[in-house]
């Protein structure tokens, strides 16, 4: 018997889903509308490869439809876990009806007992906050997840967290932190065949040997990254585009200009292409300032 490779079979799952698409929120709405409420809550699950295509709206909109059926359930693991969708999906989006939905979901969660749940709006609750520059509480959340996560199934989630604390630290200025965090979580990641986590991994590393001004190794760990991104099927806003963001800013620092702006550039055209439009201008930001120093050393024709 031929076995196909693990690659192989994610590109045929990726096609099957992605022809099936209108289906299944069609079989989502049938079966919200028909009281089919374990059905429903299945297909949330089953949706969940929208966000790789980018699908924030379809995400909210069918995590919508399902919340009645989830909590038609009587589970609070099933509403925890609907309210988690939708809640990923309008951070992800920058909305502020995010916060109220994880935590609504990470006390439902806790209510039942289900520590995969926790752990998920935890890490999302993390995120929010950092994002809004809430560094205390952000802290709180990733390392509640971390905690939750140590010896819990097969150290994705474990990976995960040391993953975001890695990032905070960063933020925060530790960087010998940031760096030890995200090591630790790169080796998580490429234990269980993670690549797109081990993408955003190095990436946090890279920004750890930025910030003690060593652009040499952080050159290093930047390219693997890219590397790596650049095999996600449809989530390379989180893989490749970050890690082009970081390669880029060594890159710069290191003189290589026109290398920067390539990778820049690259960066904030898979944001625009996401909708992610105010991680685009952030990144067109660096292009502009970098791109006017470059012109504005230029030697004045004489």
């Amino acid at each position: 018997m031929r076995v196909a490779a693990p690659g192989a079979v994610r590109d045929r799952a990726w096609e099957w889903l992605t022809a099936e698409r209108a289906n299944l929120v069609a079989a989502l709405h049938h079966a919200v509308d028909h009281q089919m409420d374990q059905h429903a809550v299945q297909l949330i699950d089953a949706l969940g490869f929208l966000v790789l295509t980018g699908a924030w709206e379809d995400r909210i909109t069918t995590a919508t439809a399902a919340l009645p059926a989830a909590r038609r359930t009587g589970a609070p693991d099933h509403e925890a876990n609907v309210l988690l969708a939708r809640g990923e999906a309008l951070a992800h989006l920058r909305r502020p009806e995010a916060e109220p939905d994880l935590t609504r979901a990470a006390e439902l969660a806790q209510d039942a007992g289900n520590i995969h749940l926790q752990i998920a709006a935890h890490t999302e609750l993390g995120q929010v906050t950092r994002r809004q520059n809430r560094l205390t509480e952000a802290l709180r959340h990733l390392q509640e997840a971390l905690t939750l996560s140590r010896g819990h199934g097969t150290g994705r989630w474990e990976a995960v967290a040391e993953g975001n604390l890695a990032d905070l630290y960063a933020d925060l200025g530790n960087h010998h932190q940031a760096i030890a965090h995200g090591t630790r979580s790169a080796e998580l990641r490429h234990a269980i065949g993670d690549t797109d986590g081990e993408a955003c991994a190095l990436a946090t590393v890279a920004r750890g040997w930025q910030g003690i001004s060593d652009h040499h190794t952080a050159l290093t760990h930047a390219r693997h990254a890219v590397e790596l991104g650049r095999t996600s099927i449809g989530s390379q806003e989180e893989t490749l585009a970050p890690s082009l963001s970081v390669l880029a800013t060594s890159l710069h620092h290191l003189g290589r200009v026109t290398e920067a702006l390539a990778s820049w550039r690259e960066a904030a055209q898979i944001y625009t292409e996401k909708g992610l439009h105010a991680d685009a201008d952030a990144i067109n930001q660096h292009i502009r300032t970098a791109t006017s120093i470059s012109n504005n050393s230029m030697p004045t024709p004489r």
